[in-house]
């Protein structure tokens, strides 16, 4: 059961354990520390687990891991010079396919059309990085106005 979606942004801990070790291989500075390093901890493996599990019932700690999620792109891709719709279409595939992959990666994964069944269905689907698109155009006059 660790390895499930929970919460609004539907976090899977491991994801989130991803993140911590990405931060921590790449000594990434952040304005709040999320890291549960289980070299430092005086926690043993199966604590840890259930520290992020609760922190995963949290919607202060999934906008948290959400903010680091776009950090951790935003370090990925610095030698890029991307686009704000390469970003989204990228990031929304990280997001969905993980992280850990080279932006090659996911730019090519950006294209399977496999949302919302999954590959096995045969059902017309989209791929996740268009849907982001499509709502990053339709509500992205409405953000910056706010900025």
């Amino acid at each position: 059961y660790y390895n499930l979606s929970t919460g609004i942004f539907q976090m899977k801990p491991k994801f989130v354990e991803d993140l911590e070790a990405y931060i921590l291989k790449n000594r990434i500075i952040l304005p709040i520390d999320i890291t549960l390093d289980p070299l430092k901890s005086k926690f043993d493996l199966k604590t840890l687990r259930k520290i992020r599990l609760d922190r995963l019932e949290s919607r202060e700690w999934q906008v948290a891991y959400l903010c680091v999620f776009y950090s951790v792109m935003d370090h990925k891709s610095c030698n890029l010079n991307l686009s704000d719709q390469q970003k989204v279409k990228i990031y929304s595939t990280a997001y969905n396919f993980g992280f850990n992959k080279s932006i090659a990666e996911l730019e090519r994964l950006s294209e399977f059309k496999l949302f919302p069944w999954g590959k096995k269905n045969k059902r017309k689907q989209s791929s996740y990085s268009e849907l982001s698109l499509i709502f990053y155009k339709k509500f992205s006059k409405y953000l910056n106005s706010l900025i």
